[in-house]
């Protein structure tokens, strides 16, 4: 008779169907720890598990989880994820470095392949929350001083510092990621290396300096197309190790194709 007694229950789960139990910490550990979980949405998670559970279990009761169907998938299963193992291992597993002069190359060989589809403007950006600071940026920038020593000096002294909310040195940007609207034409009407006066927008004054624009057509400078080409690089590197670890398996094992 001992050994008929019930087993003891877990502690600690939210939920169970038959010997099978959903634990809190299972729950906890699929969630992001910065984003606090409503009830609701616990319910919802629970709710699914144990709908899966019980489908599950009546699926097995059944005979359906060793059926020939059932099999078949798990093998393809089993071998896809395999495949997907080893390729990472042996083709996308490690970073692949890209040098510049092979950038520069595959840049100037393919201009046709990087004309611009809108206008670009190349811009030192900096946002006060002061007007009278940012008066004074501008002032430094028309007495003759380098942008970035203006930046830095400003950066430098506590009480400037505090009234810079975002800057951004040599950036580039299109009409639609260089927002509100007002920027962008300001940008587009400065001469290249005119600072303008502080653009006031949503509580905020802006000081632009252009460095460059390029018109609509006209092929993209390079830095702004750099990690585009690195990226094609590193796909037709990684096309190769593949052909050529197919080559290597090939060469390994026995293979025979019989249709024409």
């Amino acid at each position: 008779m001992g050994g008929c007694q019930p087993r003891e229950p877990k502690r600690g789960y939210v939920a169970r169907v038959g010997d099978t139990y959903l634990m809190r910490e299972e729950i906890e550990a699929g969630r992001d720890s910065t984003l606090k979980a409503s009830d609701a949405s616990i319910r919802q998670e629970v709710t699914g598990w144990v709908n899966n559970e019980l489908l599950y279990e009546e699926a097995r009761h059944q005979g359906l989880e060793n059926s020939d169907a059932v099999q078949k998938q798990m093998r393809e299963s089993r071998k896809q994820l395999s495949i997907e193992a080893y390729l990472q291992k042996e083709i996308y597993g490690d970073s692949i470095y890209v040098p510049e002069d092979s950038i520069r190359t595959y840049y100037e060989k393919h201009p046709e392949e990087f004309h611009l589809r809108e206008d670009l403007v190349q811009v030192n950006l900096v946002v006060f929350n002061d007007r009278r600071k940012a008066n004074a940026f501008r002032a430094k920038m028309v007495g003759g001083t380098k942008w970035n020593d203006v930046l830095a000096a400003f950066q430098a002294d506590t009480a400037s510092q505090k009234t810079i909310t975002t800057s951004s040195i040599a950036k580039y940007y299109t009409s639609q990621t260089l927002f509100p609207q007002e920027l962008w034409r300001v940008s587009v009407n400065l001469l290249a290396g005119e600072t303008s006066f502080p653009v006031r927008t949503q509580g905020a004054f802006v000081i632009i300096q252009t460095l460059a624009r390029y018109r609509q057509g006209a092929t993209a400078p390079l830095d702004f197309v750099r990690s585009e080409i690195r990226q094609r690089l590193i796909i037709e590197r990684r096309r190769q190790r593949y052909a050529d670890l197919i080559a290597r398996l090939r060469s390994q094992y026995e293979v025979e194709i019989t249709v024409p």
